[in-house]
């Protein structure tokens, strides 16, 4: 279901499930291989994900580069992690507009298995970078994603 951003008055809007993770960069502190890249985790296809690499010490990041000029203030993620061990357990999503200094806009646990999650969180200022900062994952020796979405829900 696509969404509309608007405002009226000082109230805030919904402004539906509008994927913002389309058109930019993502990138990976690791990868896998080439068919586990970083691209895998946004290219629509739940049979592809990307995977960090294997034995490679925890925290793991996978982040997305909107674009200069395409800051938006994200609200809402959406992500399938892997069936288990591999899976996000513990993580953040954090903000940047510089690429270096970030910004903690949720933190929480994922759970078990490979079930589309939802988080919603409190977030106003407008990013160009968003990372997702795997902490901890369920034990495996990897953490796999099989897919990411972050959208704008009110305004």
């Amino acid at each position: 279901m696509a969404g509309i951003l608007f405002h009226v008055g000082d109230s805030a809007v919904w402004t539906g499930d509008t994927n913002l993770m389309l058109g930019g960069t993502p990138s990976a502190s690791s990868s896998y291989d080439g068919s586990t890249t970083p691209i895998k985790a946004v290219d629509g296809d739940e049979g592809t994900r990307w995977q960090s690499l294997n034995n490679w010490p925890l925290p793991q990041w996978w982040k997305y580069d909107l674009g200069d000029g395409n800051e938006a203030a994200i609200d809402k993620l959406r992500y399938r992690g892997y069936v288990n061990p591999f899976g996000p357990n513990s993580f953040e999503i954090q903000g940047s507009n510089n690429n270096s200094d970030w910004d903690i806009l949720l933190a929480t646990n994922g759970l078990d298995g490979n079930a589309w999650q939802e988080h919603l969180f409190v977030n106003s200022t407008a990013y160009r970078y968003y990372r997702f900062y795997v902490i901890s994952n369920f034990g495996g020796i990897a953490v796999l994603i099989i897919e990411i979405e972050m959208m704008r829900q009110y305004t």
